[in-house]
This record gives C-alpha cells, structure tokens and sequence, in this order.
C-alpha cells in the first residue's frame, strides 16, 4: 500500500481516538439534554469497538478488507495478558451495549432498562486503549516505520483533547 494512502487510512483511527478521548465528558453532564448524552455513549463505544478491533484483531482473510493495526505493523506489540484482556472485556461490554439488541441488556423483568457506565469506567476504557496504541507506536519507531510520527501526533493530540475536556467538564465550560 502507498504510503499517503496508509497514512490517510490511519487518519481514522485516530479520529477514533478523538471520539473516545473527549466523549466520555459529555455523557453524565446534566447540562447535556439526555438524547445527546446517549448518543454520546453510544458514539464511544462504536470508536472503542473500531480501536479494540484496529489494535488486537488480526484481520480475516474470509472477509472485505479492513483497516488495521496489521497494515503498519505486523510483529507482536508485547501487550501483557491483563491489558488484552481488558481490551476484549472492553469489546464485549460494548458489543451488549451498542448495535445490538441484545437480551442482556434487560436480563430480567425487574432489570433497569438502561445502565450508564459512569464516566470512570469509560475513561478506564480509554486508558487501556491509549496504553496499547502507545505500544503501537514504539513497534513503529523500533522499526523506522514512517507511520510513528503520525499515529504518535494521533495519540498525543488525543491525550491532550483527554485533558482538555476533562478541564472544561469540571469547570462546567
């Protein structure tokens, strides 16, 4: 694949990191009508799923083509087991949450029809994401890929957006 061509495919995973550094914010704030602090919710977990799939699921060959992890770096990120574990817990939870009308979600007659993760568990979930997309990023510069300045601007550029909207959350800007 040319180089401007991966370089603008890996532009969407780190759209992805955007949504999910910044989203969670918007998600339990009583000065967001509660339509748009769902959509919220719903949004981070469609960028959570797309980032979990982007980072630790090897393409299928079975399938249409998609972007991954795997087209810019092929070797073992060293995730320790913990961490992967997270990221598909993580994918599960979100795949019962989003996309799906799932049963589980009202497993019982008396189960409250909808659960909000607080946003310390998203922000957890953002963690480990980060965590393994910085893993990424030092296999691209321990490689000389000419992709680790971008996906290391990508990450960074979410990180601070992180902040940012945690800053803003709190002062109720």
């Amino acid at each position: 694949m040319d180089a401007e061509l991966a370089r603008r495919r890996g532009i969407e995973a780190g759209h992805s990191l955007n949504m999910i550094a910044e989203l969670p914010h918007y998600t339990d704030d009583p000065g967001v009508p509660a339509v748009l602090q769902d959509a919220a919710l719903d949004a981070f977990f469609v960028h959570l799923r797309l980032l979990i799939e982007f980072l630790i699921t090897r393409p299928r060959t079975d399938r249409p083509p998609v972007i991954s992890r795997w087209d810019y770096a092929t070797g073992d990120l060293g995730l320790d087991n913990a961490l992967r574990d997270r990221l598909k817990a993580a994918s599960a939870f979100a795949n019962l949450h989003v996309a799906h009308f799932n049963a589980a979600r009202v497993p019982a007659a008396d189960s409250p029809v909808s659960r909000r993760p607080s946003p310390a568990s998203l922000a957890g979930y953002r963690r480990d994401v980060f965590t393994t997309m910085e893993a990424l990023v030092s296999h691209l510069e321990a490689a000389g890929s000419v992709h680790a300045v971008d996906f290391g601007g990508w990450l960074a550029d979410a990180r601070r957006s992180a902040v940012d909207s945690t800053q803003a959350f709190k002062v109720g800007a």
